[in-house]
C-alpha cells in the first residue's frame, strides 16, 4: 500500500507492504502475516493503536503520545523489528504494551526517544496473565528528551548514551555486555 491513513483495522494472512506514508489515526494491523515498512517509508502512529502482527521495519516509525499494544493475545517472541537503517522514533509519552505473552523489540537500527513525558516497555499483569515487553539493543539508542523506562528487562550490547535532559530507568533484568558503556550527562 502506498500513502494511507488508515482508521479501524486492517487483517489478513500475508505480508502487507507499506510504502510511501503511512499514518494509524487510530485501530490498528492484525493478521498472521509481517507488516513491512521498507528503507524511505513512513509509518507513523501518532495516537498509539494496535500491532497484532510483526513489524519488520527498514525505514521510519513514530510512535506519538498513546500506547502502542502489541499481540496478538498469546503469541509472544520478538514482535518488533527495528533493522539496520532503521529509524523508530518516539516523540512523546508513547508506552508499549504486550497484549498478554512476553514481548520482544529488537533494535539493530536506530531508536530515539525524545520529548517530555514518560515511555515504558511495560511489564505486568495483562489479562490475568504476567507479561512483559524487553528491549533488545544492538544499533543506536538515542535518548534526548523525556523518560525511557524499560521495565520489561532486556539487554544492550552496544554503548548508550543519555543526554541532558533525558532520564534511562532500567529494570533490574536488563544487562549489557562487557565493555558497553552507559553514560551520559542526563540521568541514568
Amino acid at each position: 500500500l502506498n500513502s494511507i491513513e488508515r482508521q479501524g483495522t486492517l487483517g489478513g494472512s500475508g505480508n502487507l507492504t507499506l510504502t510511501g506514508t503511512s499514518t494509524v489515526t487510530s485501530g490498528g494491523f492484525e493478521g498472521s502475516g509481517q507488516l513491512v515498512v521498507p528503507a524511505g517509508s513512513t509509518l507513523s502512529f501518532p495516537k498509539g493503536g494496535r500491532l497484532d502482527r510483526v513489524l519488520d521495519n527498514s525505514g521510519t516509525v513514530t510512535l506519538g503520545t498513546s500506547s502502542l499494544s502489541v499481540g496478538p493475545a498469546f503469541a509472544g517472541g520478538t514482535r518488533i523489528f527495528n533493522r539496520a537503517g532503521g529509524n523508530f522514533h518516539v516523540t512523546g509519552d508513547g508506552d508499549f504494551i504486550p497484549a498478554s505473552a512476553t514481548t520482544s523489540f529488537l533494535n539493530e537500527g536506530t531508536f530515539t526517544k525524545s520529548g517530555a513525558g514518560l515511555t515504558t516497555f511495560s511489564a505486568g499483569f495483562f489479562g490475568g496473565h504476567f507479561s512483559a515487553f524487553d528491549f533488545t539493543n544492538q544499533g543506536t539508542l538515542n535518548l534526548t528528551g523525556g523518560e525511557l523506562l524499560l521495565r520489561g528487562g532486556g539487554s544492550s550490547t552496544t554503548p548508550i548514551d543519555v543526554q541532558a535532559g533525558a532520564t534511562l530507568t532500567l529494570a533490574s533484568d536488563f544487562s549489557y555486555a562487557a565493555g558497553t558503556s552507559l553514560s551520559g550527562a542526563g540521568t541514568i
